[in-house]
């Protein structure tokens, strides 16, 4: 009787387990982009600290006060535009990003009714800025089909990631005769999601290139007042999914192993000969 080494299906079972858990930390934490060196136009000497992720993020201003604003990421999906912002409500967010889009936002400083985070001190809210005549490459909006697809292929890779690890589970019960419920199938999975995983890294990498490296899409930097120009990085919460997708090639090797170590196995080879020749076409390993 062959060897079945289910061990190596129950690692792929942990290990594409994992890799989902680590996108889920990826798309729920909040430094997809980071700074902590944004400058006010005029006032080099006082840097401000942005992060944001997909959904969410802060931004500390340190002029004339220290507060952390929290800053939401707003679209408009027929003009293909998002940036983040922060307002009372997200209506008054939409129709924020609807004045920068057209060039009618005239207020130097509307950040009075913004969710605040942390206040150092008792200094009023507004600040002192005005705004500044913007150069043609100024307004860098973040792109609203790059954002989608990202958050597309990163839920399509935690679903597959998912997928594969409950049918490794199954298949360490059992033997099912189906193609996407066997071995093959989990390669098919660990491959979908791996594939996924990349894609959003590459969309959202080449997107950081082209805009948010140059201007990180926030109020004051899309309005002249603040400039972020190659100063802005990629966080933790993107590098993280080279996470997941190491683990999920990973399992592709385990599974592979595994069906190099079978194929030796003179057990394996007649019971193969024997399922061939079977009319139900059952497993028998």
């Amino acid at each position: 009787m062959v060897t079945l080494k289910r061990v190596y299906v129950f690692a792929t079972c942990i290990i594409s387990g994992i890799a989902g858990l680590f996108t889920i930390i990826s798309l729920a934490t909040e430094e997809w982009i980071v700074t902590d060196s944004a400058i006010w136009i005029g006032d080099p000497d006082v840097p401000n600290k942005i992060k944001y992720g997909l959904f969410e993020g802060t931004f500390t201003k340190r002029l004339p006060t220290t507060i952390t604003l929290q800053i939401s990421m707003t679209c408009l999906m027929k003009e293909n535009v998002c940036a983040v912002l922060c307002a009372g409500s997200s209506d008054a967010r939409y129709e924020l990003l609807r004045r920068i889009n057209d060039g009618t936002e005239t207020s130097p400083d509307d950040d009075i009714n913004c969710p605040a985070v942390s206040l150092v001190n008792s200094v009023p809210r507004r600040f002192s800025t005005r705004l500044h005549n913007n150069s043609t490459d100024t307004k860098k909006f973040i792109n609203c089909g790059v954002w989608v697809s990202t958050i597309f292929f990163l839920v399509l890779s935690l679903f597959f990631g998912l997928i594969s690890s409950a049918m490794s589970m199954y298949n360490v019960v059992t033997n099912p005769v189906q193609v996407f419920l066997s071995i093959t199938g989990l390669y098919i999975y660990n491959g979908i999601a791996m594939g996924c995983c990349l894609m959003a890294m590459v969309l959202w990498g080449i997107m950081h290139i082209i805009i948010t490296y140059h201007n990180i899409a926030i109020r004051p930097t899309l309005l002249g007042m603040m400039t972020s120009d190659k100063r802005a990085s990629l966080g933790y919460s993107y590098w993280i999914n080279i996470i997941s997708v190491a683990f999920y090639f990973g399992s592709i090797c385990i599974l592979y192993t595994r069906q190099m170590i079978l194929s030796k196995d003179p057990g394996y080879k007649i019971e193969k000969q024997v399922e061939n020749a079977s009319p139900d076409g059952l497993y028998l390993y």
